[in-house]
């Protein structure tokens, strides 16, 4: 039988976006930073598959993955920075992705060690100590993602790390005029001022700014439409 070999091309990227809303507790307008590292890759033959093309497909289905993640609604997290409160469905989502993730953790992690356990004590009893197991893990994995989710209410003890991914109107103005001027882009800007690090192997792309407010301010040149337009 023929061996084929195949080879892939992955462009890996690291977006931001800024989504400006109207808070539900105090209506007021604010912005925040959306970011998260983004892959995409394109199978080919060497023969027949030149890097070039296969480049641009990756890109072709990079830029699709993006324009998805750049409509999405309710997503992503930051503190309105004029009543100091989460959104709920911030609230909401931050419980089930944090409950999911630990769930799975304590839940594998006590299934195995049980596994390992029946391997050498022939004479437990193998599907009880599976399920108990498993269920103090996903019960453990519940209880530490509800620690280490967001809480609602008021949070006035936040350290800058987390205030520094919202913005009031005012804020984010200042913040636009002094990037025009430096003739930076103002997501990127705010990104790395958030202490993110860079790594080479992931290029930052800006996704421009959505305005879900009912007046809306920003600008379509720095719009996420714009942005997405650029990208191809």
């Amino acid at each position: 039988m023929p061996i084929i070999a195949y080879k892939t091309v992955t462009i890996n990227i690291h977006y931001a976006q800024g989504r400006r809303i109207d808070c539900e507790h105090c209506h007021q307008p604010f912005t925040y930073i959306v970011d998260a590292r983004k892959s995409a890759q394109s199978t080919g033959l060497p023969l027949i598959s030149s890097d070039e093309g296969m480049g641009k497909s990756a890109m072709k289905g990079l830029s699709k993955s993006l324009a998805s993640v750049a409509g999405k609604i309710n997503t992503g997290h930051g503190i309105c920075p004029h009543c100091s409160q989460y959104q709920s469905w911030m609230v909401r989502n931050s419980k089930i992705e944090k409950m999911i993730f630990w769930m799975c953790v304590f839940g594998v992690t006590g299934a195995f060690s049980t596994l390992a356990a029946l391997i050498h004590n022939e004479r437990i009893n193998g599907l009880l100590w599976l399920v108990v197991a498993t269920f103090i893990g996903i019960s453990l994995g519940i209880v530490i993602g509800f620690l280490r989710s967001l809480k609602g209410g008021v949070h006035r003890d936040l350290t800058e790390n987390e205030t520094i991914l919202s913005m009031n109107d005012e804020s984010l103005q200042v913040h636009l005029d002094d990037c025009a001027e430096k003739d930076y882009d103002p997501m990127l800007a705010w990104l790395l001022m958030t202490g993110f690090q860079p790594n080479e192997d992931a290029p930052l792309v800006s996704l421009g700014f959505n305005d879900y407010g009912k007046e809306q301010v920003i600008p379509y040149e720095i719009s996420s439409v714009a942005a997405l337009e650029e990208l191809g």
